[in-house]
């Protein structure tokens, strides 16, 4: 048991040392990602003595920015320490589909949750920025693996421990909800009601006390109202969210992957119906809710991501038993693929690389033109002014502070009527920028303020176009000249 035990920790501890060798490299690197800029940029404004939601609009869940800010403080308020959270984060995450492989598959299911997510270049593309989503999947993945250890065990402390940190999750990034399935149905008692409760109602009350602490009128209205307001789900939408997740997920991972997980999840319906249907519950409902989603990015499907690996770390515990000679349809079929599997590592291996390279990236220039664009603003201003613009990664990379109320000025909270003309001139007034910054075609749809740069500011730079052909432009405000007089004999 021991040596079991053993062996099972140093093949864990060799996962986590070759994922995080792709995820040290080139962290200073800046990125042209709009959201992580958004995120940055808060950041920055709450080192300034701003807070989310009561100051700084504030689109995650409220505990996100108090999260990723304390790597950010603690690592000297840089990109790298920022983006540094996250890498610790992915790792805990790595961790939370073993101790939930673990439960459900053994140590080779463990194991090999975390070696397929780790591989795994969705995972690995959050992992390196500064976006919620890693924290929020690492804390869901260890509320799962809490919740199939408190099923085996029948531990209600587990049960406490599952909801907590689902209820943490959620407060992170509320996308990753889902996962409330299967820690209920994970670890549900048979003997009592009242422990099947447990977990639900902990993650019931942490959420809710992050919203109550947070101001739930604020928290709501910042991260939920506006969406809903332009929620409109029809097949449109659904044709387009089907399009961007496949075309991110199949492009990303390789079929072995999927033909893995698909294994295991029959494997594990198979063995333990209840477990099975518990994680496959998880992953069809997160597919759900990203294909109803209004604006969903491509980078959120990492959220279907866990419950996938923890699905194939099972496909490969169940082809390991057929080289241990215990042979049937279902292990033999589960080590075709795994050796299927085994054989893509070296594919997954290349994308892996050029991704950390920065060779996937559709920009031909890379993010020269955001440095460059950088520190002109930076030449511009002093360090205490204000810079109104679309791009907040820019502000950022400057180390200059934006409006509060404008740190997210998305096309989606734009079409939601969140963000609006009368908004954006009181906002003009109240904090009076020297310098504005049209980079993504975003505010160049108000009409309003393009008249008040052509009366009242002049472009100082141009950096090509955006992707829908507006100019990138920094502008600053126009100095009238003093009049002159000269003296009549």
């Amino acid at each position: 048991m021991r040596r079991r035990r053993l062996a099972t920790f140093v093949a864990l501890a060799l996962v986590l040392m070759v994922a995080l060798g792709f995820r040290l490299p080139n962290l200073s690197e800046p990125n042209d990602n709009y959201d992580e800029g958004v995120y940055l940029e808060s950041l920055l404004m709450i080192d300034r003595g701003y807070r989310p939601f009561s100051d700084i609009i504030s689109t995650q869940g409220p505990l996100h920015l108090y999260v990723a800010y304390v790597p950010y403080a603690l690592g000297g308020h840089t990109l790298e320490a920022a983006r540094a959270g996250s890498v610790i984060a992915s790792l805990v995450g790595l961790i939370g589909v073993a101790w939930a492989g673990g439960a459900l598959g053994g140590p080779i299911g463990g194991v090999g949750a975390a070696l397929t997510l780790g591989l795994g270049p969705t995972y690995l593309g959050v992992s390196r920025q500064a976006l919620p989503e890693a924290p929020a999947v690492a804390l869901s993945a260890l509320s799962v693996g809490a919740a199939a250890w408190a099923g085996r065990t029948d531990e209600d402390r587990m049960r406490l421990l599952a909801g907590g940190l689902l209820g943490l999750a959620c407060l992170v990034k509320p996308v990753v909800a889902p996962a409330a399935l299967a820690v209920a149905v994970l670890a549900a008692s048979r003997r009592s009601l009242r422990s099947s409760l447990l977990g639900p109602v902990v993650g019931l009350a942490v959420g809710g006390a992050g919203l109550l602490i947070a101001g739930p009128g604020e928290a709501l209205g910042q991260v939920v109202s506006w969406r809903l307001a332009r929620q409109e789900l029809d097949l449109a939408v659904v044709q387009h969210n089907t399009g961007l997740l496949a075309d991110k997920m199949i492009h990303q991972e390789r079929p072995g992957f999927y033909a893995l997980a698909a294994v295991g999840a029959l494997a594990l319906l198979a063995r333990t119906p209840r477990a099975g249907l518990a994680v496959l519950g998880w992953l069809v409902i997160e597919l759900g809710l990203l294909l109803a989603y209004t604006d969903l990015k491509s980078h959120l499907g990492v959220t279907l991501v866990a419950p996938l690996a923890i699905l194939a770390g099972a496909g490969l515990a169940t082809g390991a038993s057929a080289f241990a000679r215990r042979w049937s349809a279902m292990t033999l079929t589960a080590a075709l693929v795994t050796l299927w599997y085994a054989a893509s590592i070296p594919a997954v291996l290349d994308r892996d690389e050029r991704l950390v390279e920065g060779r996937l990236s559709t920009d031909r220039d890379g993010t020269t033109d955001e440095v460059t664009a950088a520190r002109e603003i930076a030449a511009l201003t002093d360090d205490d002014d204000f810079v109104l613009t679309d791009e907040p990664y820019l502000a950022f990379l400057a180390g200059r502070k934006v409006p509060p109320t404008l740190i997210d000025p998305s096309d989606a909270r734009i079409r939601a009527g969140a963000l609006t003309a009368e908004q954006l001139a009181s906002t003009l007034r109240l904090y009076d920028p020297d310098v504005v910054v049209l980079w993504t075609g975003k505010l160049a749809r108000f009409e309003s303020l393009l008249l008040t740069l052509a009366d009242d500011f002049e472009p100082v730079a141009q950096f090509g176009v955006a992707g829908k052909g507006v100019p990138r432009v920094i502008y600053r405000e126009r100095v009238e000249e003093p009049e002159t007089f000269t003296d009549l004999p």
